[in-house]
């Protein structure tokens, strides 16, 4: 094992592990908790409410039968995660952080797909019966702040004028 190939991607490693780790608690925490029935924490705008998501983000394909579904969203979710660890090397430590929540996160709604065939959602943002978002997880919020985190590291780095030209 080339221990320099972690070496140059420790941060971004640590940060995808903390991330899985944190997501997957949480997950088993609403799997115990929420089989009951939903949780209010803000009346009219704020539920823990269990869900499976069969399908891909914001259940995107949900409804389509699902045989090979959660292999093949796993293999994607896989390959990319070893393109982003392999490209983390090549960044400042903003973009390393931003790849290891992007990696974690997808790595923790992989494994749920592994395990339960669709991906264990619980935060759900709503407001009184009128309007929902569709319904998510740690591992989703986490993603979005890895891709803001690229994102401003891409208009920050040193790089953005060859980015930005």
């Amino acid at each position: 094992v080339d221990f320099c190939l972690f070496q140059q991607r420790k941060l971004g490693l640590w940060v995808a592990v903390f991330v899985l780790i944190g997501d997957q608690i949480s997950k088993i925490w609403a799997l115990g908790a929420l089989l009951v029935g939903p949780m209010v924490l803000i009346e009219g705008w704020l539920n823990f409410a269990l869900s499976l998501n069969r399908g891909v983000a914001f259940s995107v394909f949900a409804d389509i039968p699902h045989g090979a579904l959660p292999y093949v969203l796993s293999g994607f979710a896989a390959l990319v995660s070893v393109l982003f660890i392999f490209y983390m090397n090549a960044g400042s430590r903003l973009s390393q952080v931003g790849l290891g929540c992007i990696v974690g996160g997808a790595i923790g709604n992989m494994v749920d797909r592994l395990i339960f065939g669709g991906v264990v959602d619980f935060i759900q943002v709503h407001y009184d019966d009128v309007w929902f978002f569709p319904i998510f997880n740690i591992a989703d919020i986490v993603i979005n702040i890895g891709v803001g985190l690229m994102l401003l590291d891409a208009f920050t780095s040193k790089n953005s004028e060859k980015i930005l030209n």
